[in-house]
């Protein structure tokens, strides 16, 4: 059966009676498979372990500054006993500014037109946002990469 709001998404629920799994962290894969090149973008969209993923990613984070793309879904990240404000202080604590997505998600357009934020709470319950490294906010501002309405 399908929903007109449904977007798509799934999650996945941990089998009780299977064993823990190991998953490697974003930093190990890019140490492996990219050590000899620049991270410029990071996207992350795993149904509400983003910050799991983040964290994973703190080393590459630090090293490389990446742009970050993350949806945000406050009941997503409830499921996995996170919430938008843990992501939120980990970007603030390294220092990326935060845009949303303000054009429509999901559209045969793919229009991405962005709004600057001070916090991530001001993007509601489900919304696209993109990190910037505060640092690369002029250049991008200059270039019209970041113009907003």
């Amino acid at each position: 059966v399908t929903h007109e709001t449904n977007t798509g998404a799934w999650h996945f629920v941990a089998d009780a009676t299977s064993r823990d799994a190991r998953a490697a962290t974003l930093d190990e894969i890019v140490a492996e498979a990219l050590a000899d090149r620049r991270v410029r973008l990071i996207k992350i969209d795993v149904e509400g372990m983003e910050i799991s993923a983040l964290r994973s990613a703190d080393a590459t984070i630090a090293a490389h500054r990446p742009l970050l793309y993350c949806e945000i879904a406050s009941e997503q990240l409830a499921r996995h006993g996170t919430s938008v404000s843990d992501v939120d202080r980990f970007l603030a604590d390294r220092r990326y500014a935060l845009f949303r997505n303000v054009g429509p998600r999901l559209a045969p357009s793919d229009d991405f037109t962005i709004a600057p934020m001070t916090a991530l709470s001001e993007g509601g319950a489900f919304f696209d946002c993109l990190a910037v490294p505060i640092e690369d906010v002029p250049a991008l501002h200059a270039a019209g990469r970041l113009a907003h309405p």
